[in-house]
């Protein structure tokens, strides 16, 4: 049926099923990436603070946004007093050195903590995805948890007001038809995925010099066959 417009509410109904989060509190969007670029255009606090290592987008946004930002580290946003009218960014793992963070040290020092966790399926122990605080924005990658990153499926968990915020700003369609009809299909094969993807990395750790990544990927220390037939991010 890709010669229909996409029903985005069967998408919708099963991303809700498989992750337990009700409905009104799901902002679905073109990929995650979409929906942290409504999420920066939505929100209309004083002040923005990006941890690094963060996606680059953030930043980004922020310019063309013109939002008021700074560049912190986690260390420096534990220590911060409280901040009025302010929001959080924080990716956690984060997709360039692989390191995770506690954020509930985070939460009382910001207006709003918006949590990056696209590879938080692959390490969730500081997820808070099961118990989202009132002042949390949770965003997810069904790209990054089913390795299918050309569907372009993202969303985020909020309180309904923050929902209700993110969902003021969208395109007629945050979707599309192949996306509709395959994610309901694939998400039952997420844990498989994800298990099959930590078991390929820790096994490529034991055998090469690494960086411990809690993402999924792994961070070679040095060029290696699959670095040179693959490619690699310094």
């Amino acid at each position: 049926n890709v010669n229909n417009y996409p029903i985005e509410y069967d998408l919708y109904e099963a991303i809700s099923d498989y992750y337990n989060i009700p409905i009104p509190n799901l902002t679905l969007g073109h990929g995650s990436t979409d929906v942290l670029d409504r999420i920066v255009r939505s929100m209309d606090h004083d002040v923005w603070y990006i941890v690094k290592p963060a996606f680059e987008m953030v930043e980004v946004y922020c310019k063309i946004y013109k939002k008021n930002y700074h560049i912190i580290s986690y260390e420096d946003a534990c220590a911060m007093e409280y901040i009025p009218n302010s929001i959080i960014y924080i990716a956690s793992p984060n997709g360039n050195d692989g390191n995770a963070y506690d954020v509930m040290p985070l939460l009382n020092r910001f207006d709003l903590c918006v949590i990056d966790e696209v590879y938080g399926d692959f390490y969730d122990r500081y997820s808070l995805l099961g118990n989202t605080p009132e002042n949390v924005i949770v965003l997810k990658s069904i790209s990054k948890s089913l390795g299918l990153a050309g569907l372009r499926v993202g969303f985020s968990k909020a309180s309904l007001d923050l929902t209700m915020k993110i969902q003021q700003c969208r395109m007629n369609y945050i979707t599309n038809s192949l996306a509709v009809y395959l994610i309901p299909r694939l998400l039952m094969y997420t844990s498989e995925v994800i298990s099959r993807m930590n078991r390929t990395k820790a096994y490529l750790e034991s055998r090469y010099d690494c960086s411990t990544s809690k993402a999924n990927y792994v961070l070679f220390r040095e060029p290696n066959i699959y670095t040179d037939k693959f490619g690699y991010k310094l």
